[in-house]
C-alpha cells in the first residue's frame, strides 16, 4: 500500500557512523636505520588507524617486513617472525595522543646480523585495501666515509660546514658513527706550515632554519653531543628536552664546524685541507678556502635580448685575488631608464661558493636595460651595473666608398712631395686634381725632370711626364 497519503512528501534522514569503518593507516618507526649487530635499541613500528573522519577505529593490524624479526615484547601475537598480528587499536576519541593507535607498538629486530634494508607492510586485517609500507636499515660496519662542504670558500671571519656522510659495504647508510675522538681524529693543514689554519668544531650541530627545533634538514654533530665528558655543553637543536643524538643520523650524516677566524690573528688566505679519519685504514678530505671581503662582481648576461624573452643570470663574486668568496648576501635592483625588465627569480638571496643567480623578462618595448648587482654588506659592500640591449641590432648604414687613393696625402697650397697610390701606369691628368699647376718626376738614369702640365700649351717644350707609376714619389704644385 501506499506508504504516505496523496500529495504528501516526507524526509527520511539516514546516519552512517564511519566509526567502524577504517580508511587510513600509517606506520612510523621511530629510527630509519639501526645497527645489523644491535642487541636493544630496537625501532618501534608505530601504527595509528583511523576513519573519514580521521578518528581512531579498533581493529587488528597484520604486519610483514622483508628482513628483521617483530619481537615477542611488542605487542605481536607471534613474536620472532617475519609476520605478526597485533592486537587491535585503540578507539578512543577523547585521548588524541593514543586514538587509533597500539597499546603497545610491534618492534623489529635485526636477523642474525644481517645487514639490509628491511620493508615493513602494515595492512588493517579484513580491509587489504587500507594499507602502507616504512623502510628500515639494518647497516653493518661502517666502511666509506665522504665529506661534502656546504661552501668551498669562506671570508676571513666567515664558517661553513662540512656534511661527512658514512656508509657500509652495501651503501647502506651508518648512524652513530662519532668523529673527533682519539680513533677518529678530525685535523686541518693551512696552506702553508706556518699559516694560520681554519679551527674545526665537532660539537656544532647544523640548524637548517635557525629554529633550535628538530627538524626538516637539520644534520646532528660529528662529536660526542651528550652534554658529558669531554663536552659538558649539551648542543642540540631541540626545546632543550630532547637531544638530536650524538654522530651520523639515519642518513648517515653528521657535521663538522669550519672557522676562519678575523683580524687580528686571521685564518690565512688560500687552500685549508680538512681530513677526518673514519678509522685505521679509511679517511676523507675536504678542502676550505679562505678569502677576503667581496672585491669583484661577473656576470654572463647576454648583450642583447629579444622582447619577451627571459633568460638566467649566474652572478660571480670573488675577492681581490680572483678567489670565490664565502656566503654573502646578493640583490639584484631592476633600475629604471629607458625599458624595465622584471626579476622573475632570485635564487639563492646569497652566494653559495661565490656563485648566485637571477632571471629576468624583458619588456615588449626596445631600449636597455640596467640591474644593479650589489654583494656583501655595509661598510664593505660592493656593486656592478649589467647593462642589456632589448630589440634587434640597430641597422648601420655603410657610408658610400669614395674613389680609390691617388696620391699618399692630401695636397695642399704649394709644393707637395707624394707617391703615386692609383693605377700603375695612368695618365697624369689622374693626378690632377683642381688647383694642380704641375707634376715633377726625377729620372735617375737620364739624370733630368719630367714634367705634367695640365696647361701645356702656355708650357715652354708641353709635357715629358707621360704616365704615373704606382709608389714612385712626385713633386706636385699646387696654387
Amino acid at each position: 500500500g501506499a506508504l504516505t497519503a496523496a500529495a504528501t512528501t516526507d524526509a527520511v534522514v539516514l546516519t552512517v557512523d564511519p566509526g567502524l569503518v577504517p580508511t587510513k593507516i600509517t606506520l612510523t618507526p621511530t629510527s630509519k636505520a639501526v645497527s645489523a649487530t644491535a642487541t636493544s635499541g630496537f625501532p618501534t613500528m608505530n601504527v595509528k588507524v583511523t576513519n573519514s573522519a580521521g578518528k581512531g577505529v579498533a581493529v587488528p593490524v597484520m604486519l610483514t617486513t622483508s628482513l628483521g624479526l617483530f619481537t615477542t615484547a611488542g605487542g605481536c601475537t607471534a613474536g620472532g617472525t617475519l609476520a605478526c598480528t597485533t592486537p587491535a587499536t585503540q578507539a578512543t576519541p577523547a585521548a588524541p595522543d593514543t586514538d587509533g593507535r597500539l597499546a603497545t607498538q610491534p618492534t623489529l629486530s635485526p636477523a642474525a646480523g644481517r645487514p639490509g634494508i628491511a620493508t615493513v607492510t602494515a595492512t588493517v586485517v579484513g580491509y587489504p585495501s587500507v594499507t602502507t609500507t616504512a623502510t628500515v636499515t639494518f647497516f653493518g660496519p661502517a666502511k666509506n666515509i665522504a665529506l661534502a662542504p656546504q661552501q668551498g670558500s669562506i671570508q676571513t671571519g666567515g664558517k661553513t660546514f662540512i656534511v661527512v656522510t658514512v656508509t657500509d659495504a652495501a651503501d647502506s647508510p651508518v648512524s652513530g658513527a662519532q668523529f673527533g675522538e682519539a680513533g677518529t681524529p678530525v685535523t686541518a693543514k693551512g696552506p702553508s706550515a706556518a699559516a694560520r689554519v681554519v679551527a674545526t668544531n665537532v660539537n656544532v650541530d647544523y640548524d637548517a632554519d635557525g629554529d633550535r627545533e628538530v627538524d626538516k634538514g637539520d644534520i646532528p654533530a660529528c662529536g660526542n653531543d651528550d652534554g658529558t665528558g669531554a663536552d659538558p655543553v649539551n648542543l642540540q637543536l631541540s626545546d632543550g628536552t630532547t637531544d638530536v643524538g650524538a654522530g651520523t643520523n639515519a642518513d648517515g650524516k653528521c657535521v663538522i664546524e669550519v672557522t676562519a677566524a678575523p683580524a687580528p690573528a686571521a685564518a690565512a688566505r688560500g687552500a685549508h685541507t680538512v681530513t677526518v679519519v673514519l678509522n685505521a685504514t679509511t679517511s676523507a678530505t675536504a678542502t676550505i678556502n679562505v678569502g677576503g671581503p667581496p672585491a669583484q662582481i661577473a656576470h654572463d648576461a647576454p648583450d642583447r635580448v629579444d622582447p619577451l624573452s627571459e633568460h638566467k643570470v649566474t652572478i660571480t663574486v670573488t675577492d681581490d685575488d680572483g678567489v670565490l668568496v664565502g656566503e654573502q648576501k646578493i640583490e639584484v635592483i631592476s633600475i629604471n631608464g629607458e625599458i624595465r625588465g622584471t626579476i622573475t627569480a632570485m635564487a639563492p638571496a646569497t652566494t653559495t661558493d661565490g656563485k648566485a643567480s637571477f632571471s629576468f623578462l624583458a619588456p615588449s618595448g626596445s631600449g636597455n636595460l640596467s640591474f644593479l648587482i650589489r654583494a656583501g654588506a655595509l661598510p664593505g659592500r660592493i656593486q656592478h651595473l649589467i647593462q642589456v640591449a632589448v630589440g634587434p641590432e640597430p641597422v648601420v648604414e655603410e657610408e658610400p666608398e669614395g674613389p680609390p687613393p691617388t696620391w699618399h696625402k692630401a695636397l695642399v697650397s704649394g709644393q707637395n712631395l707624394v707617391s703615386w697610390q692609383g693605377e700603375d701606369g695612368a695618365d697624369p691628368s689622374a693626378g690632377a686634381d683642381e688647383g694642380v699647376t704641375a707634376i715633377w718626376a726625377y729620372n735617375t738614369a737620364a739624370g733630368s725632370w719630367s714634367g705634367y702640365f695640365p696647361n701645356a700649351a702656355d708650357v715652354p717644350g708641353g709635357n715629358t711626364l707621360t704616365s704615373l707609376t704606382h709608389g714612385d714619389a712626385y713633386f706636385v704644385i699646387v696654387e
